[in-house]
């Protein structure tokens, strides 16, 4: 999953929402949830953990669950890159 974090007070409940939406979609399907990491880390931090599930951990045929406004999340779009460069579709919730 991936989408705007910082500065959103409500990202817990919006990364809540899409996680129920992607499991009821793809039923089974194991959903990594980046809002669920600790929190008091920095940017850098997190940055590395969601770089590397996506480019080390993600199964053949995975799919990127990307929130809804993810395009105005430097993170969330180099997320975005780095699925799209290795191959890996993506999802709009």
């Amino acid at each position: 999953m991936s989408g705007k974090i910082t500065g959103d007070e409500q990202y817990r409940l919006r990364f809540a929402q899409a996680y129920v939406a992607a499991r009821a979609k793809r039923p089974g399907a194991r959903v990594w949830n980046p809002a669920l990491l600790p929190e008091g880390r920095e940017y850098r931090w997190y940055m590395k953990k969601c770089l590397h599930v996506i480019l080390n951990e993600a199964a053949p045929g995975c799919v990127l669950v990307l929130l809804k406004g993810w395009n105005r999340s430097p993170g969330a779009v180099a997320e975005w890159a780095a699925a799209r460069c290795v191959g890996m579709k993506w999802e709009v919730y």
